[in-house]
């Protein structure tokens, strides 16, 4: 019983981890209308759906991939400055709110993350930084970071920006008023870098898409691995896909929901959803196994 007991242990264990919750939830990615899943290992991503119309209009430009509060895909839309809810499953799109008040100007390039606040961040590429709570969208102007934001990412207490455009590092921001602190810089990128679109894993690590068409005609987004205490990047290797990809920048990514376990409290659950077939299948194994491990035992009394 004993034997039975920790095997079972050790099977929970492994799967409630930060490191298995990554592993068995896919990363998932935007380009333009299309929805990806994305093998990390492999750097390729697998073409899903696309989100379709909204409000009557096609949904276009969809960046700032983030779980929302309950473990839902939310992701802002520049062309009708929306923000919509995606099905994992099939990439379709689905109306959460409009970002009413905010100007047409302001939706420039546009990047989302949900926080441990429990507020939604939405930057601008012209600077400007908003919030709005999930449940009712109706975003707040925050302040101007002066940074060409594209990316955002929340840890803890801890929001973080990144700029490309000549810029090229990572920021803390200042949820107050938006002024932000400089982390570092890249280092050396392999072109001009348009949009910087970042999530966090389960385990911390910080992963993102380096895009930059326009101006650049480049086939691929690249993958990369930002240091989040120094700001230096690494690149992985091209991101790649089917043929529609081709060409076409992978401006929304997000790897994992935000971990708020930074904050000294308890965190609310956020749901780390497990669809990856053979992750559920390695669970399966572990319960059965510790299953046969108990029928073994009554055999053998």
């Amino acid at each position: 019983m004993r034997m039975r007991a920790c095997l079972t242990a050790a099977v929970l264990s492994v799967a409630s981890s930060p490191a298995f919750a990554q592993l068995a939830a896919p990363a998932y990615g935007v380009a333009f209308r299309d929805f990806y899943q994305i093998d990390l290992n492999a750097r390729r991503a697998s073409f899903v759906g696309e989100a379709g119309a909204v409000n009557g209009q096609a949904v276009a430009q969809i960046r700032g991939l983030t779980y929302g509060p309950g473990g839902e895909i939310l992701a802002v839309v520049g062309n009708q400055k929306i923000v919509v809810q995606l099905d994992p499953a099939s990439g379709t799109a689905s109306y959460r709110g409009t970002l009413s008040g905010m100007p047409t100007e302001e939706a420039l390039d546009l990047s989302m993350t949900y926080a441990c606040d429990g507020n939604l961040w939405i930057a601008s590429a012209n600077g400007s930084l908003w919030k709005t709570p999930p449940s009712a969208i109706h975003p707040v102007y925050v302040g101007n970071t002066g940074k060409p934001i594209t990316g955002l990412a929340a840890r803890g207490d801890t929001l973080y920006a990144a700029a490309g455009r000549d810029d090229n590092s990572l920021y803390r921001v200042d949820t107050t008023d938006a002024t932000v602190e400089r982390v570092g810089g890249f280092g050396t990128v392999p072109n001009y870098v348009n949009v910087v679109a970042m999530s966090f894993g389960a385990d911390g690590t910080l992963w993102a898409t380096l895009n930059y068409n326009p101006p650049a005609l480049v086939d691929w987004s690249d993958l990369v691995k930002i240091d989040p205490a120094t700001g230096a990047l690494s690149v992985l290797g091209s991101l790649e896909g089917p043929s529609r990809l081709r060409g076409i920048s992978m401006n929304g990514f997000l790897v994992a929901p935000t971990d708020c376990t930074d904050r000294g409290g308890p965190p609310e659950p956020v749901p780390a959803p497990v669809r990856s077939p053979w992750a559920l299948a390695l669970m399966a194994a572990g319960l059965a196994l510790v299953a046969a491990f108990g029928l073994r035992r009554r055999r053998t009394f």
